[in-house]
């Protein structure tokens, strides 16, 4: 019986075999432990954000994101909990919120503290649209797009809907039979809303030096080149 063990357990196979378990679980990263609410988003100039709590970064693993574990010494269990709580504060309430990474005290506003919460993950995986659930939206331009303008505009989206941290976000070109020319959005765990109200944002740009602005875009600043040929730089030059 050991004669037959230490074969199995000596066989190249089965340690290759071993090895990628392993590594696998390492990956996965496993916390059934995991208890509070993880933060999605931070919603610019709101308490939250003046207190210092920041938006969770694209490249967070989903296991490391920083989790809201009470408000005033009481314990936050799940979103239900969350929202019960934030949707009953009053204008000006002082509260004490406790994370996974320091104690933040702040004021509610009107519009309450800018907190986007939901369960949080106990491992890696990213489950996508199918299995998590979430949005698909497809958005058509107002006019026909060359390749080059139609990516810069998918660039655009991306690092725009990136910067809230969103998980399993794919911006792609798509099309019909009739020649059409569309933009799919697809993004897990949001909802119909929040996309909307994300991508209806429009963009601004202002350029300050102390505290003065010398330049703003769609003003003083118009267009930009996004590429070297555009801006006729020479891309082969050292």
């Amino acid at each position: 019986m050991n004669y037959k063990l230490k074969k199995i357990f000596t066989n190249v196979r089965v340690i290759i075999l071993l090895v990628l378990l392993v590594l696998a679980i390492v990956a996965i990263n496993p916390k059934p432990w995991i208890n509070g609410v993880a933060i999605n988003n931070v919603e610019t100039n709101s308490s939250a954000a003046e207190a210092g709590i920041q938006k969770p970064a694209p490249s967070v693993k989903p296991v490391d994101r920083e989790r809201l574990l009470a408000i005033d010494n009481k314990p936050i269990s799940n979103i239900e909990e969350y929202y019960k709580f934030a949707n009953n504060l009053e204008l000006n309430q002082s509260i004490q919120i406790k994370t996974t990474k320091q104690l933040y005290r702040l004021k509610a506003k009107e519009d309450g503290i800018g907190l986007k919460v939901s369960d949080p993950q106990k491992t890696n995986i990213k489950r996508g649209l199918d299995l998590q659930g979430g949005t698909r939206v497809l958005l058509q331009p107002e006019k026909k797009l060359s390749k080059e303008d139609l990516q810069s505009l998918m660039d655009t989206m991306q690092e725009r809907l990136n910067v809230y941290g969103l998980s399993d976000l794919i911006i792609r070109e798509a099309g019909d039979l009739s020649g059409n020319q569309y933009i799919m959005v697809e993004i897990a765990g949001a909802n119909e809303e929040d996309i909307r109200n994300l991508l209806e944002q429009q963009g601004k740009f202002e350029a300050k030096i102390a505290n003065q602005t010398v330049f703003i875009g769609g003003k003083d600043i118009v267009f930009v080149c996004r590429s070297a040929n555009c801006a006729g730089i020479d891309p082969d030059y050292v």
